[in-house]
């Protein structure tokens, strides 16, 4: 198997955007457990219209509808209001990241999905690729940089050493 500059677990926005751009001068590999980029959706696809502008056109088969004022509530019943013309837009996240990474393959880099990495190669102390389960067959993938995309809770953060959990405040 080839050996690649980048290595990009996870093919949500992040590391579709993420491939995309190191696509520009490295060798890319995105890779992604899910069979279907998108499915299911792990996250709401709410967002402000001038972040969203920062990495796609904010008119494209993605966008549901615009607003100007909407209302988060938190599992605790906290609720905030918010209003600002034009600034909220909801988007469909399947069509939205599957886009992205389409641009990613367009820019060059390689994507594999069905791919589920288990965890991070080490020589020493040094980072040197993922290992990957594919069609249930666990395959060691070689690379000068990893980067972890894989969500909160991310399995490859975690076997790097890195603590992932979260502290919740409150208001």
């Amino acid at each position: 198997m080839a050996r690649y500059q980048v290595i990009v677990v996870g093919a949500g926005p992040a590391g579709a955007l993420t491939a995309r751009h190191a696509a520009a001068g490295a060798r890319v590999l995105l890779l992604d457990r899910r069979a279907e980029i998108g499915e299911p959706i792990r996250c709401g696809g709410l967002i402000r219209t001038a972040s969203l502008s920062q990495f796609a056109p904010v008119k494209g088969p993605w966008v549901v509808t615009t607003f100007d004022r909407y209302r988060l509530v938190s599992p605790g019943g906290v609720s905030v209001c918010c209003e600002q013309p034009r600034e909220g837009t909801l988007i469909d996240r399947r069509i939205f990241d599957a886009e992205l990474v389409r641009t990613a393959e367009a820019a060059g880099a390689r994507v594999m999905t069905q791919a589920n990495a288990e965890g991070v190669i080490r020589d020493g102390e040094r980072i040197v690729g993922v290992e990957v389960s594919i069609a249930g067959e666990r395959r060691q993938l070689f690379c000068d940089l990893v980067v972890a995309a894989d969500g909160v809770a991310s399995r490859i953060a975690r076997s790097a050493g890195l603590d992932t959990k979260l502290t919740i405040t409150t208001l």
